[in-house]
């Protein structure tokens, strides 16, 4: 019983760091109207839609890039974001693959 008490208490510890990456893009209307039908509410991607968003090794820069011009089925979004909503967008991704991926 000591063993689940201290397992299920190191798991919220790991919910609650990871919750405000994820709670952020889950919370940014942008990305949920205009990214989260492929990409997934928290990121977590969608097979035939869009990859895992938690799971990227792209640099900041890479990210934005992919925002403003797409990549493969992805539309560019050039033209139709805010710079400010680029740059929120390609932070919040680096913070939840940054959250996601073992260290």
């Amino acid at each position: 019983m000591k063993n689940l008490t201290r397992l299920f208490g190191s798991m919220a510890v790991l919910v609650a760091m990871a919750a405000p990456a994820f709670g952020a893009l889950a919370s940014d209307p942008v990305y949920d109207k205009q990214c989260s039908k492929c990409h997934g509410k928290y990121g977590e991607g969608h097979p035939d839609r869009g990859p895992s968003l938690q799971t990227t090794t792209l640099s900041m820069e890479d990210i934005k890039n992919v925002i403003l011009n797409g990549k493969g089925k992805m539309p560019g979004y050039n033209g139709r974001l805010m710079s400010s909503q680029v740059d929120a967008l390609a932070g919040e991704i680096v913070d939840v693959s940054k959250n996601a991926q073992p260290h």
